[in-house]
């Protein structure tokens, strides 16, 4: 039957046609009103089964969600800690998750159970369980992680760099790295900053953590060396690095040429160190790259000053150094024709500060004797 309806078909179309006519001809005979009408219909019926699932799976997956964190809410109360939320002021949303610490406060419910813009997360005096971790991951992994007070050991860092794989950024303040830190960081494969603030870790924690896609990295206040940096390498993502208060010395220059895409340098001493004289001015050799150089407190004299004249496109130039003497000042009025430069010495005696703006006339100053 079926082949007979289908020969009788094509010696119509063949008879209407004929062999030369263009085949959406044909097509349009074969599909009569009738045929059409059943595509019609089949279509439909995709459409609206696409959409049952669809919505199915939005609902277990919310459900899911939604006692990920109660149960995560439960473990922090039942600890004796609590939690807030932040909400987003147009969809009343849950966006953050804060101020998760020890306190009598009472549960604060989750004001939505629409939790898929939760992106940050802030732990403070709390010691998240590897369960906590577990249960994050449950949400889509947020994309921002800030850790305060907080001694993580390494079955802690290893849930984080499983369950958590989406973080972008991730801050540590006054908080403990664990030895094995670093290796279980580099799994982050979408971190993109990372700084740590007067948290108790050393340069042989940060081994096996090279390899990690960061463009931010900053120690602040931190028991790091050169070998430490060094044990993050590569770093061929990295645009900013910024080193306050941390045990660096001129070896930093490997380091600063091993990084193809830095940018932007900032390094800081709440006093003089006497072990950075700057010779990566004069030994880096992705000069080109660099846009922006602030050093503060650091020992730069007049004959490493002028080699900044070398980084082609740098934009900013930043220096507070007691060596720098109105020496530089032809050095730093050819710089001024090209970029902002604002250089300070501060010694026993006195305190001159030259400030440069590009286009615009120089002028150095006295800012005041001492007597």
């Amino acid at each position: 039957m079926v082949v007979g309806h289908n020969n009788n078909l094509f010696h119509h179309v063949h008879k209407e046609y004929g062999q030369d006519k263009p085949m959406h001809l044909i097509m349009k005979s074969i599909l009569t009103f009738r045929n059409r009408r059943y595509l019609y219909a089949i279509i439909t019926l995709t459409l609206l089964l696409l959409f049952v699932l669809t919505y199915t799976c939005i609902g277990v997956k919310d459900n899911a969600k939604y006692e990920a964190i109660t149960k995560l809410v439960d473990n922090i109360l039942a600890k004796g800690g609590n939690v807030e939320y932040r909400t987003d002021q147009y969809s009343n949303n849950v966006t953050s998750i804060y101020n998760i610490r020890p306190t009598t406060g009472k549960k604060k419910p989750v004001s939505s159970r629409v939790l898929d813009n939760i992106s940050r997360i802030e732990c403070s005096f709390y010691q998240p369980s590897v369960d906590d971790i577990t249960l994050l991951g449950a949400l889509e992994n947020p994309d921002s992680l800030t850790l305060s007070y907080v001694c993580l050991s390494d079955p802690q860092f290893q849930a984080i760099g499983n369950y958590l794989s989406a973080l972008k950024n991730l801050l540590f303040i006054h908080s403990t790295f664990s030895p094995n830190g670093g290796k279980h960081l580099s799994k982050l494969h979408n971190l993109d900053f990372l700084h740590m603030y007067d948290t108790k870790i050393s340069d042989s924690d940060l081994v096996g953590s090279g390899g990690l896609p960061i463009r931010h990295l900053g120690f602040s206040s931190c028991d790091i060396t050169d070998r430490g940096l060094k044990n993050m390498l590569p770093l061929d993502n990295i645009e900013e690095v910024s080193l306050y208060d941390i045990q660096i010395s001129d070896n930093i220059t490997d380091f600063f040429n091993s990084c193809p895409k830095l940018r932007k340098i900032d390094i800081y001493f709440e006093t003089p160190s006497g072990k950075l004289t700057c010779k990566f001015l004069r030994d880096m050799t992705t000069t080109s790259v660099i846009q922006s150089i602030c050093l503060c407190n650091v020992d730069l004299d007049d004959e490493l000053l002028a080699e900044v004249e070398r980084f082609s496109n740098l934009k900013v130039f930043w220096v507070i150094s007691p060596l720098v003497t109105k020496k530089s000042l032809p050095v730093l009025e050819r710089l001024s024709q090209r970029m902002s430069v604002n250089v300070s010495n501060f010694n026993e005696d006195f305190e001159t500060v030259f400030r440069f703006e590009k286009g615009k006339s120089f002028y150095w100053e006295h800012i005041g004797v001492k007597p």
